[in-house]
């Protein structure tokens, strides 16, 4: 199971509390990603790849989010999962052969992700 954390940080390096919520992801295993919203934070998403676990991290860069303020974050967090939710879905359901949730997981993710990006 892919678990995707919201990077704490102050658009220029990453909080201590990534750092440890990282550690608990860990021990859930699975795949882990990283979220990192905010403005002109290009920086704080190189350090996040860098990170050992870190399998995948997604940029949002826009000044909407350069606060962290809840509205404009959970916004995002919850358009990309339904976004995910539903490319998932349709590649599940819409194929002529018998396929795997797994099967379909990360062209979900992609396709999710490149969707979200295609709307700014």
């Amino acid at each position: 199971m892919t678990t995707l954390l919201l990077a704490e940080h102050d658009n220029h390096t990453l909080k201590d509390a990534t750092h440890k919520a990282l550690t608990a992801a860990k021990g859930l295993g699975g795949d882990i990603h990283l979220l990192v919203a905010g403005k002109s934070c290009r920086s704080v998403a190189e350090a996040a790849a860098a990170l050992e676990g870190v399998k995948k991290v997604l940029l949002a860069d826009n000044p909407a989010y350069e606060h962290m303020l809840a509205e404009p974050v959970t916004a995002l967090v919850v358009s990309l999962v339904v976004s995910v939710g539903v490319f998932w879905l349709s590649f599940r359901l819409g194929t002529a052969k018998e396929i795997g949730w797994r099967q379909v997981r990360l062209g979900a993710v992609i396709a999710g992700v490149i969707w979200q990006i295609l709307q700014y």
